[in-house]
């Protein structure tokens, strides 16, 4: 199940590495990649000669896995081997590494595509909106800020994720929306997988504090004393989280705010990992596997039977063959902002629950 793999470097592909590792993963902004090569590329051929800022890109039978540039370049050798590795990330690294530019530095009436866009135009970035939502009133940029944080905080006003794009590119949309061809099944394609379960991160009790201008109807007590809530009922002894809102809000979203922490953290504490052969959703046919798309899990051992949200892909390929490493969470992981509920002050129902050691 070994995939036909070719890294380029500098524009030259090889074919002849001794080892490839591509990740991308939906909690980072850029995928990146670690190859070793011999240090000639064929025999007697030519010494490979590889410097930092060089485009990479790795394809697989054909596929794109990342289009960017070699961050780091380390030259080894021992009695036996002389080796390079190489590692970088995509193109949207700069955008994670380098300032916002300076002009434009406000929006009136502009679309989060327009925005995106004149943000990673510098950077040499393509940016794709699926989901644009109504344009923003007024936005700008604070001193200071990277283009990825400015990206960042209007995808996340718009309730969308930057997700990397294998081509060197932004997509600002939502995960979940594509389903896996396979499922995995503990006995059938997983080689291995494990669950972890904490408490760290989860509390009983949400507090949401805020402000809020005061109205004819809203006095001023009122409205700077903003106060929302929401209890998770899956931990059982008494724990308070109370948050200061970033902006200005009602009681209404003070309380969806609490209880969409309460529901993302509590899918967050629950987390699986699971090895598969190969890199693709049916070994060696069907697409790559991807993050951002939701795959059945049905493993008796860790208690699952459900569908998962595919976070992270690790693909690997080396003397011992090709495998690939998902990391899976609940899709509420990834609700990207609080979503209006019919009663806001009731308690919000915590992610769904499975056991994973019964």
């Amino acid at each position: 199940m070994t995939p036909t793999v070719t890294v380029a470097l500098a524009g030259r592909p090889y074919r002849g590495w001794k080892s490839v590792r591509v990740q991308r993963s939906l909690e980072q902004a850029a995928g990146s990649f670690t190859t070793t090569l011999a240090d000639r590329a064929a025999g007697d051929g030519p010494r490979i000669d590889l410097r930092p800022g060089a485009a990479a890109a790795v394809d697989a039978d054909g596929d794109r896995l990342l289009t960017g540039w070699i961050d780091t370049v380390r030259v080894r050798h021992d009695a036996g081997s002389h080796e390079i590795e190489a590692s970088g990330r995509d193109a949207a690294c700069d955008l994670i590494d380098c300032s916002a530019p300076s002009e434009p530095s406000e929006w009136r009436d502009a679309g989060l595509g327009e925005i995106a866009r004149a943000l990673a135009a510098p950077y040499g970035v393509r940016v794709r909106v699926d989901a644009p939502g109504a344009p923003f009133e007024r936005f700008r940029t604070s001193p200071g800020e990277t283009a990825w944080e400015a990206i960042e905080r209007a995808c996340r006003l718009r309730g969308l994720l930057p997700m990397g794009d294998p081509g060197g590119g932004l997509i600002l949309g939502r995960p979940g929306r594509a389903r896996a061809l396979a499922a995995l099944r503990r006995g059938e394609n997983i080689l291995a997988a494990s669950g972890t379960a904490t408490a760290t991160d989860r509390y009983r009790d949400y507090r949401v504090l805020g402000q809020q201008p005061s109205t004819d109807v809203l006095g001023a007590a009122a409205a700077a004393h903003v106060l929302g809530s929401a209890t998770d009922d899956g931990v059982a002894r008494p724990r308070l989280l109370t948050l200061v809102a970033e902006q200005a809000l009602s009681a209404t979203e003070a309380h969806e705010r609490a209880g969409w922490e309460a529901s993302v953290r509590a899918a967050r504490s629950r987390q699986v990992a699971v090895r598969v052969a190969g890199w693709r959703e049916r070994g060696d046919r069907g697409p790559l596997w991807a993050p951002g798309a939701l795959v059945r899990v049905v493993d008796d051992w860790l208690g699952l039977d459900r569908d998962l949200l595919v976070v992270s892909v690790v693909w690997q390929a080396g003397p011992d063959g090709a495998t690939a490493d998902l990391a899976l969470l609940p899709a509420d992981a990834f609700e990207p902002r609080p979503r209006p509920r019919p009663d806001a002050a009731a308690a919000a129902p915590a992610a769904a629950e499975w056991d994973l050691w019964a």
